[in-house]
């Protein structure tokens, strides 16, 4: 192989190999193929060519329209196949690329997608591609910013980086993509022209689930509705489980055990819980349980126990003439509780002279009683649980009678009676705040 490179010896940058033209040997095969030999029997691949520094573009290799040359055998192509194989890059363009890239998305302001562009080798030259974004399930100017330009490799660059601006927001939504397309390269060919880029939504909506309350009834079954609800439309089937939890309420015997999953579709975002509530006639304080939401898929939780209130209907009358140890059992008292009767009346013999109610507040707060709707002169007193009395109203004639106290959390008593001999209906409303 040295008695070959000898060919390109002084000056090696400007040599012209004037082999022949068509008929005419330029010199003869002792000068021009000094120490030559058969180049038909080298071994091409045993060459090591890495310490030799070729500049191609200084060599003017003329083989005279084509012609085979007569010593060697090879025409102008299989000449240059040799040197193209040997030096890699010699003879062909280099090959530009674009890779795919994901981001998420975020809920305001501005992310940035990145997209690689690359070079399969260095170049003498300087190398320049166009970009431009497509639109796909992402929509520019909703999802992204529209970019376009050119990107510039100076020679020796083989990377260089496409910046695309994300849109953030908080609206729930699939997955959605956007393109990023290559074209019209100068000196150099594109490979791969298309970048995809995959905007991943990280909004998930929230589902909660309200309180919910209903009388008892005293036969069969009625039923607890609880409403659950997401805070958003979503794109996506959303799922999550639901059960019933014992509180003062025991499953079998004041509600029926209750679980199972509920389905939204995309679009959906209202559903109902239904819980059977069992009906009976005893005498009881309102009572209350559970239905806790788990295991959301494609949203997460917000709201997630719910407090059924099973209010009793059961108010048992104390015996004419009644007393604290018989009184009307109104139970805990949220908000408000409104009860008409009648007192000063006889019946059987026995003239009702005392109605006693007895109720729980829960908390500290304020109370208002209210003695109306009366067509003779009533009264109204209210008492601790040690039966102290705390306030009363006794005012002249049908005039409406009120106590307004603030009180502690626990247990108390109202007392209504009658003006001396006076009977008359009368509607009693207690008011918590």
């Amino acid at each position: 192989m040295d008695d070959l490179l000898n060919i390109f010896s002084d000056p090696f940058f400007d040599s012209s190999l004037d082999f022949f033209e068509p008929g005419v040997q330029s010199g003869s095969t002792g000068d021009t193929f000094q120490s030559f030999g058969d180049i038909g029997d080298i071994d091409i691949g045993d060459i090591d060519i890495g310490d030799i520094d070729i500049d191609v573009g200084d060599i003017d290799i003329d083989f005279g329209g084509g012609d085979r040359d007569p010593i060697t055998g090879f025409n102008n192509d299989q000449f240059w196949k040799i040197w193209c194989d040997l030096v890699p890059g010699l003879c062909s363009d280099p090959q530009i690329s674009i890779n795919d890239t994901k981001i998420t998305e975020g809920n305001r302001g501005r992310k940035t997608a990145r997209f690689n562009v690359t070079l399969d080798q260095e170049s003498d030259e300087v190398v320049k591609v166009n970009y431009t974004t497509v639109n796909g399930s992402a929509k520019a100017g909703q999802d992204y910013k529209r970019t376009r330009g050119t990107l510039t490799f100076q020679p020796g660059q083989t990377q260089k980086a496409i910046a695309i601006p994300i849109l953030g927001d908080e609206k729930v939504e699939n997955d959605e993509t956007f393109t990023v397309n290559l074209s019209q390269p100068q000196n150099g060919k594109i490979e791969d022209n298309q970048g995809i880029a995959t905007i991943q939504d990280n909004d998930l909506a929230k589902i909660s689930i309200r309180d919910a309350k209903i009388t008892e009834g005293n036969r069969g079954k009625k039923q607890a509705k609880f409403t659950v609800t997401l805070n958003s439309e979503v794109d996506e089937t959303v799922r999550v489980n639901y059960a019933t939890v014992n509180g003062t309420a025991k499953a079998r015997s004041d509600y029926q055990t209750t679980k199972g999953t509920l389905t939204f579709r995309p679009g959906q975002r209202r559903k109902t819980i239904s819980v059977p509530i069992l009906g009976d006639t005893l005498d009881e304080e309102n009572e209350k349980f559970q239905v806790v939401l788990s295991k959301p898929r494609n949203a997460k939780l917000g709201d997630r126990r719910a407090i059924g209130t099973i209010i009793d209907n059961d108010i048992q009358r104390g015996d004419r003439d009644g007393n604290f140890k018989k009184a009307t059992n109104i139970g805990r008292l949220n908000s408000r509780f409104v009860n008409s009767d009648s007192i000063g009346y006889t019946e059987v013999g026995n003239r009702d002279t005392n109605d006693f109610y007895r109720f729980r507040l829960p908390r500290e707060g304020k109370l208002r009683v209210v003695l109306d709707e009366l067509f003779d002169d009533a009264n109204i007193a209210l008492y601790d649980s040690e039966q102290s009395l705390i306030s009363t109203s006794r005012k002249r004639g049908t005039s409406r009678e009120q106590i307004l106290q603030t009180l502690d959390r626990g247990v108390y008593y109202l007392r209504v009676t009658p003006q001396g001999s006076d009977r008359t209906d009368y509607r009693m409303e207690l008011k918590f705040i």
